[in-house]
């Protein structure tokens, strides 16, 4: 029977035999994250010139859709987050104009749009513990010293309404019925793991296992 071992407030160093300590390795590293606005992605068949800018100031992932609603001297759009209420007729000036939460864009021209041609512009606020797919045997995330927020743990979707508070070392390994334990199949991928913080480019400090 597999079972899941989760360690709160102490991180612990087990005294391999000799030869286990031969075939397993750790390592660690520090880890931060910053809430970003993603590049816009266009929907439509006219002229397509309008980019994104800003520090996302939100606290979960969002997606903001901007929308031409209208043609004229200048051509005007609408823009909502998430779907939610509109806001419209807002005039093109042709510099960068603040959407919500930080988060501009910017038309290289204020006229030739076409009505019903859409933009999309998608923010992050979390990172996943690793970047690349990174097996492991066990792990420890553990809140940076310098951190002056929260860190939160969850799934590619963790942010500070849904995540774990981490305000300690915390430890996951898996280990099966004593004597069945698998390092070939018992393992995590770190980039499955994402965390998200409270004040941007804060972090967590990353303890690993591995089976080599």
């Amino acid at each position: 029977m597999r079972r899941l071992f989760i360690s709160f407030g102490l991180v612990m160093l087990l005294a391999l035999p000799a030869q286990a300590a031969r075939i397993f390795g750790h390592s660690n590293f520090n880890k931060t994250v910053s809430s970003a606005v993603g590049a816009v992605a266009f929907t439509g068949a006219g002229l397509d010139d309008a980019t994104s800018a800003g520090s996302y100031s939100g606290a979960s992932v969002a997606v903001f859709t901007v929308e031409i609603d209208a043609n004229g001297t200048p051509d005007t759009f609408k823009w909502n987050k998430d779907g939610g209420s509109d806001t419209t007729g807002v005039a093109i000036t042709g510099a960068a104009q603040a959407v919500s939460e930080s988060v501009t864009i910017e038309f290289a021209a204020t006229t030739g749009h076409t009505i019903g041609d859409l933009w999309t512009i998608t923010t992050t606020v979390n990172g996943a513990l690793s970047a690349t797919a990174l097996e492991v045997t066990s792990f420890c995330v553990q809140p940076l010293a310098a951190n002056t927020g929260n860190v939160y743990l969850g799934d590619s979707s963790v942010d500070s309404t849904n995540g774990y508070i981490v305000d300690a070392p915390f430890c996951v390994s898996l280990d099966d019925a004593p004597g069945t334990f698998n390092p070939y199949q018992d393992r995590f991928d770190l980039s499955d793991w994402y965390f998200d913080v409270d004040t941007d480019a804060e972090g967590v400090r990353v303890i690993y296992t591995t089976f080599n």
